[in-house]
């Protein structure tokens, strides 16, 4: 007689006749059950951890293990990876640029000579104002009109002015 493959899931049968769903234990009834075709039991599956669902002749199952025995009919399982963000996104910003210092400030200090045409002090607005012998720019900028000594005072209005007093 010729050897038949040994199914886990259905007894042997003689040729010819139809094979018939191993019984492992008792059929387990579901509530679920009696929904369904009156020719679906419930059993346990043999390796005792997955339930399956057996029709004569059919196999209703989502279990990796039972599809080596059944190669005719395939079941496809979409696996689909998700990517999750290993860092936090940045977002962008308005800032990262700077300009240059406009180096302003005292450029001759008092008691020191002067230049005819050199640059005394530079300046935003009136922080110092022109005296004798100082000129001022459109920029607010004081030079020396003479060459000569600077010096730094007040006037009555309490403002800060630049005098040249010129060398002798």
């Amino acid at each position: 007689t010729k050897s038949r493959k040994f199914s886990p899931l259905f007894a042997p049968t003689e040729a010819g006749q139809q094979q018939q769903p191993r019984q492992y234990c008792c059929p387990i009834s579901n509530k679920s059950d009696s929904n369904n075709n009156k020719n679906t039991q419930t059993q346990p599956h043999p390796y005792n951890h997955i339930q399956t669902k057996t029709m004569i002749g059919l196999q209703k199952t989502s279990s990796l293990l039972l599809k080596s025995a059944f190669p005719r009919q395939s079941t496809t399982t979409l696996q689909t990876q998700i990517r999750h963000a290993t860092k936090k996104a940045g977002g962008s910003t308005n800032n990262g640029r700077d300009s240059a210092g406009r180096r302003l400030g005292i450029k001759v200090w008092p008691g020191t000579t002067a230049k005819a045409g050199s640059i005394i002090v530079r300046q935003r607005g009136n922080k110092f104002v022109a005296g004798e012998n100082v000129g001022r720019g459109k920029d607010h900028t004081l030079f020396s009109k003479v060459e000569g000594i600077v010096t730094f005072g007040r006037n009555e209005r309490k403002r800060n002015v630049v005098n040249v007093f010129a060398a002798a």
